[in-house]
């Protein structure tokens, strides 16, 4: 890294840090484990400025080279001040073509007429030009080569500022992630360094948890973004008053490592219902899934992953059954980095890694457990939502579902026109393999409860795949309430109101009924209704499936639910 790179991220430092000098000294037992992306950020912010700097460098240097040659041609053309080219050193060259006009003209008689003595050797004056003798002005054909190379060297410099400034290819992942985007989508680097100091600020600052927001429609939603490890001034008053206890503040990574204060948490977006409680079977086997080391997926879940698929039994200890404090032994460090003998560079690359890619990263500490949304920001409806959807959690909204762009210009109003670039039938109506199930259901029992299968509260999402463009939904984007992601002839769940009727009999009827849709059949005991739908048909709660054939018997949630047919 060069010098300036050096400068320029200490200066962005203690301008983004300043405030954080005075910590008060923490009581009890002190946990970090989250990493705030802060080093890496100034980094990648220092290594493109300087990118830019370097390619602006090079042009300057061009238009000065540029400036010192057009002041030799004007000296080489203005000769003194007096003229531009010396003709005086060009002599005329020419040579004479015509022919003699001494000649005699022979008669038929053999008798030969000539001209007169007097007009014989003339010549008319028939010239054919040459090259001139002499070179009257001066040669610029080097000068107008170097000219013509510096220009290309300039708009060669060019394009490079152009691709460096409006390239998209930093892969947008589960941090990075922010509605209408797709994780997987590029931007470019510039966003993405914008993001990640967005980020970086609203761990380092002081600020509240939930913020109440309003779309253009006045539909009230909620943001939850990443929870401040600085505390705020509530926070601070509340432990004044002896109300709540705790101390939450950020630590440079490799100054916790030499403490041993730091473990990364265990946790990524696919596990998040499974790692909730802390360390357990559940969530270590839900950290090993290769989802977590996918290229998009987060920081705590590609280093939870090679963590948990590598060094867990030399990273923590398990007791009884229960898992123990984890924590960055000789033992574990030596696993992690790959022996007990490195270099120094692998060393410090084994560092960053574990620091979340820099150990100038600052880690957040605190005395008690704290919950975290991690992504860009996450947004749910005020409304509950009672759907699931490929295991995201209840009430978030689908990113797959999000490849679907909004029609321009939009008409909500235009029904027609919505189903039609959805792909969705109008008017609203139930697939025919889910009118047989409810057909089937109804045959075994009379005291179903409800039956609701599309949205009959906001009638527009039936035809955006629930796809909040023209506001609120009852149910998640792209649920098999709304024909999931692909689903083309209508509504592939059904909500039945009975739940008791999940140990009474349902389930037993679904296995029957199953047999005679011919697709598979998911259900959800919830709370107050059974959840029921097609997934095959729609690529929709294919999550439940998946996460049977793992073996599991409950939703994220703790749910019961079961799959046939699969």
């Amino acid at each position: 890294m060069s010098f300036f790179s050096k400068i320029l991220i200490f200066f962005l430092s203690y301008l983004l840090l300043s405030g954080f000098s005075n910590f008060v000294s923490a009581q009890g037992w002190i946990v970090c484990d989250e990493p705030i992306p802060i080093g890496t950020t100034l980094k990648d912010l220092a290594d493109l400025i300087n990118e830019l700097y370097t390619e602006l460098r090079a042009v300057s240097g061009f238009v000065h080279s540029a400036g010192e040659h057009m002041k030799g041609v004007i000296t080489d053309l203005s000769q003194g001040g007096e003229r531009i080219c010396d003709y005086s050193k060009c002599a005329p060259n020419v040579s004479l073509q015509s022919p003699d006009f001494g000649f005699a003209i022979k008669l038929p008689f053999g008798k030969e007429i000539k001209l007169p003595p007097a007009m014989q050797g003339w010549t008319l004056p028939l010239c054919q030009p040459k090259k001139c003798v002499g070179e009257p002005c001066p040669d610029l054909s080097v000068a107008a080569d170097t000219l013509r190379q510096l220009n290309n060297g300039i708009e060669s410099s060019f394009r490079k500022l152009k691709k460096i400034i409006l390239e998209e290819k930093i892969i947008v992942t589960e941090d990075l992630n922010k509605i209408p985007e797709e994780v997987g989508d590029t931007i470019t680097q510039a966003e993405a360094i914008k993001r990640n100091l967005t980020i970086s600020r609203l761990w380092l600052r002081p600020s509240d948890r939930k913020i109440d927001v309003y779309s253009l429609r006045g539909d009230k939603k909620e943001i939850i973004g990443k929870k401040s490890c600085a505390l705020g001034v509530w926070e601070r008053e509340q432990i004044a008053a002896g109300e709540i206890v705790g101390e939450r503040f950020p630590m440079q990574c490799r100054e916790a490592l030499k403490q041993r204060l730091y473990w990364p948490r265990p946790w990524s977006e696919l596990c998040h219902y499974q790692c909730k409680d802390g360390l357990n079977n559940e969530c270590i086997k839900c950290l090993r899934n290769p989802k977590n080391n996918k290229e998009t997926a987060s920081i705590l879940a590609k280093i939870n992953y090679r963590i948990f698929n590598k060094c867990g039994n030399d990273c923590c200890k398990e007791k009884s059954g229960e898992w123990e404090k984890c924590e960055i032994t000789k033992e574990c460090y030596s696993c992690l980095c790959g022996g007990p003998v490195l270099t120094k560079k692998l060393e410090n690359e084994c560092l960053d890694w574990i620091c979340g890619g820099s150990q100038a990263n600052f880690i957040c500490c605190h005395e008690a457990p704290m919950e975290f949304y991690v992504g860009f920001d996450k947004v749910i409806d005020v409304e509950p939502i009672n759907d699931i959807d490929d295991g995201i959690p209840p009430g978030t909204i689908s990113r797959s579902c999000a490849k679907i762009k909004p029609p321009s210009p939009l008409d909500c109003a235009n029904y027609i026109g919505l189903a039609s670039h959805y792909n969705v039938p109008f008017p609203r109506q139930n697939a025919p393999q889910l009118d047989s199930l409810i057909t089937c259901l109804k045959n075994k029992s009379g005291r179903l409860g409800s039956i609701l299968t599309y949205d009959e509260k906001h009638s527009v999402c039936n035809y955006t795949r629930g796809q909040k463009i023209c506001g609120n939904c009852s149910h998640t984007a792209c649920s098999c309430h709304y024909g999931g992601k692909s689903g083309q002839q209508g509504a592939l769940a059904v909500d039945i109101g009975n739940e008791g009727l999940w140990n009474e009999g349902m389930q037993t009827w679904l296995e029957e009924c199953q047999k005679a849709v011919k697709t598979a059949v998911c259900a959800i005991k919830k709370r107050d209704h059974i959840h029921i739908s097609l997934p095959n048909l729609g690529n929709c709660d294919t999550g439940l499936i998946t996460r049977q054939q793992q073996g599991y018997t409950t939703t994220g949630d703790r749910h019961p639910f079961k799959c046939w047919g699969i």
